[in-house]
């Protein structure tokens, strides 16, 4: 905001400035000087002028007289009225600076670029804030529905347990050694969603409500970039940490040109007006009125030369950081699409193999009710789908962080981008963990 007020305060500077100068009240002594030709007539004129006293207009009165009355002689007058008096001046002024060989212009494009780059930088921040987020809510999504998952095998392996004979050929012990297992997943989902509670409290400052009906995060799959050449195309052109050094750049730039313009005389156009009044020793009232058309040059011959070097070696130096700063968004750019690759795969290989569980639980519990498997087959198989269902949430959660990080590079992560609609992922996996 501060940034913001800046460039508008830059932009009021190249506006014709108004000077005000007020003294009304000031105690001193004058001298006045002047050599020139005069002539007896013009003494009382000086006189009254300048107020000196009697006794050096006397002497002087009677030089002049030596001259034998010629107007026009040349003679000095050196006269100081040692009169303490007090005098008065006001002046009031408008003036406007016409050219400056492009030092305003300079000044105007810095405070512009300095307000862009503040932007970026609060952009940047925000979505950071925003991945935060999403980290958050996804761990309480997740651990809801491992909390949830796993309860409903509890009552499946429950269920079968209630339904065995004594025929049945089963390792009871086993089976709730299974279920105090699950209890401990179950407890340790629970300190899972604690810390995810505090998480979210800490970024959003209160408290999450409501939290058994978060849904999963989807997967904004229209902004994913088609292809790898899509995606560092986009990042070159969008991200936030290249335009920020970027930016540096062109106020380097600009301050060499700031520089080079001071070599120049600035040329500015002003309108004053001043009214003086002296009493004391003597009494006048000067009053003056002036438009003026002015040149002013002012260097240091010696620094000149310096301070130029000194502006053409920022901008070397923030040319190279620009490139070390591309390379190394390039380089996690290029990075963060094997990882989000990767997890991909990784997750399409999850969820089919859950599935595949899920058809082997049902087929080992056909096999149970017709006696070809024991219970603690099932059991086992039942245990196996909840460490499955675990490791693809957890899965879930890294392959929407890589998605959303993607974004962030790219400058496109968006509070509009993050849905929890379905798509084909989403859709598979609460198919997967659906709760009936």
């Amino acid at each position: 905001l501060s940034l913001i007020e800046n460039e508008k305060l830059m932009r009021a500077n190249g506006n014709p400035s108004l000077f005000i100068n007020l003294s009304p009240y000031q105690y001193g002594w004058r001298r006045v000087s002047t050599d020139e030709g005069i002539g007896g007539s013009v003494i009382g004129d000086l006189a009254k002028a300048s107020g000196v006293t009697n006794h050096l207009l006397n002497n002087l009165s009677n030089k002049l007289s030596a001259l034998d009355g010629n107007d026009g002689v040349n003679a000095n007058y050196d006269a100081v009225n040692k009169n303490q008096h007090t005098f008065s001046e006001y002046t009031l002024g408008l003036s406007h600076v016409l050219y400056d060989f492009g030092i305003k212009k300079a000044n105007n494009h810095i405070a512009t670029i300095e307000k862009q780059t503040s932007f970026d930088i609060y952009e940047e921040e925000k979505q950071n804030l925003i991945l935060e987020g999403i980290e958050s809510y996804n761990q309480i999504a997740i651990a809801n529905d491992i909390i949830l998952f796993i309860e409903q095998i509890k009552l499946d392996i429950k269920s079968d347990l209630s339904e065995t004979t004594k025929d049945d050929d089963t390792d009871l012990k086993k089976v709730e050694s299974t279920l105090k297992e699950l209890d401990a997943l179950i407890l340790e989902q629970k300190n899972k969603l604690l810390e995810a509670k505090a998480h979210y409290k800490y970024i959003f400052n209160k408290e999450p409500n409501n939290t058994s009906s978060f849904e999963f995060i989807a997967i904004p799959e229209k902004e994913i970039a088609k292809d790898e050449t899509d995606f560092l195309n986009q990042v070159k052109k969008n991200n936030l940490n290249i335009h920020t050094v970027r930016n540096d750049l062109l106020i380097s730039k600009e301050g060499f040109n700031q520089v080079q313009a001071q070599q120049y005389p600035n040329i500015s156009a002003s309108v004053n007006t001043s009214l003086s009044y002296n009493a004391g020793g003597y009494d006048m009232k000067d009053e003056n009125y002036s438009v003026a058309l002015t040149a002013n040059y002012s260097t240091n011959l010696f620094s000149g030369k310096y301070k130029l070097k000194k502006a053409r070696l920022n901008i070397e130096k923030n040319q190279e950081h620009l490139r070390d700063v591309k390379s190394q968004v390039m380089k996690n750019a290029r990075q963060q699409w094997a990882s989000f690759t990767l997890a991909r795969l990784e997750l399409e290989k999850k969820i089919a193999a859950l599935k595949d569980q899920q058809v082997f639980i049902a087929n080992t519990r056909e096999a149970y009710l017709d006696g070809k498997r024991s219970l603690l087959d099932l059991t086992k198989a039942q245990e196996d789908l909840v460490n499955s269902g675990i490791t693809t949430l957890g899965t879930y959660e890294n392959y929407v962080l890589q998605v959303y990080r993607m974004l962030a590079l790219e400058n496109n992560l968006h509070k509009n981008n993050i849905k929890t609609t379905n798509n084909s992922i989403t859709l598979a996996l609460k198919d997967v963990f659906k709760k009936d």
